[in-house]
């Protein structure tokens, strides 16, 4: 007796090329961890527009603060100036690029914590930890690690909050 012939089913996917690795159908099958440099590149993705818009804001800031012709007349005019505002030329120096990293990081954390299947909140967190290592890495890098080192906790710590707190907004905006 001959042996039983069964006919394909029709619905049944085709088979992938030979040499190639099948894609995954669910795409749960990504591990969390991913989610993590995922998000990491986010953040530097928004970070790098936004940190432009932060320069310009802090160049106009002290602009508008302390109006100076040139860079030697900048100084002379804060070495006149109260202690007051000098504290208001170094916020305006800094705040804006800040504000910049921290709406990055919000961003970025968010994307993760809302479409990262099984990744979530810790995933996020990590992400804006790297995000803000990585940053810190390339300055120290560039400028030599001189005061530079003493940057690298509190910005770390701040990743570390800002990237929870994203995602936990991202995580609360998931469809039930």
């Amino acid at each position: 007796m001959a042996a039983r012939r069964q006919l394909p089913i029709l619905r049944q996917p085709a088979a992938p090329p030979a040499g190639t690795v099948p894609a995954p159908d669910d795409p749960d099958e990504r591990p969390p961890w991913h989610w993590s440099a995922i998000g990491a590149v986010l953040i530097f993705a928004t970070w790098l527009p936004l940190a432009m818009v932060g320069q310009w804001a802090s160049r106009r800031l002290v602009g508008w603060l302390a109006p100076a012709g040139s860079q030697a007349e900048l100084t002379a005019r804060l070495a006149a100036a109260s202690s007051g505002e000098r504290a208001a030329v170094q916020a305006a120096t800094v705040l804006p690029p800040l504000l910049a990293f921290a709406a990055a990081c919000l961003a970025g954390a968010a994307l993760v914590g809302r479409f990262g299947h099984r990744a979530g909140v810790r995933e996020a967190a990590v992400a804006g930890v790297v995000a803000t290592s990585t940053a810190w890495a390339l300055t120290a890098a560039g400028d030599g690690l001189g005061a530079t080192w003493m940057l690298w906790p509190p910005m770390a710590l701040l990743g570390l909050a800002l990237g929870w707190l994203g995602g936990r907004i991202g995580w609360r905006l998931r469809p039930a």
